[in-house]
């Protein structure tokens, strides 16, 4: 699940920076501190489980 998590954490960031560099190409953008990282991935881990478990409704675009 980790490794789940952490390929479409990789694809988003990259896909955010090639969206930033087409709207400002001369910004760069701080790295992330890996403690946060962490605490993101352990909060979408455990959403995820969640939401495989039945706990948490999905959310649908109104």
């Amino acid at each position: 699940m980790i490794g789940h998590d952490t390929t479409i954490r990789d694809w988003l960031e990259i896909k955010q920076r090639a969206r930033s560099h087409d709207l400002q190409p001369n910004i760069k953008t701080p790295p992330m501190p890996p403690e946060l990282k962490r605490r993101r991935d352990d909060s979408e881990e455990r959403r995820m489980f969640r939401l495989l478990a039945g706990d948490e409704p999905i959310q649908q675009a109104a």
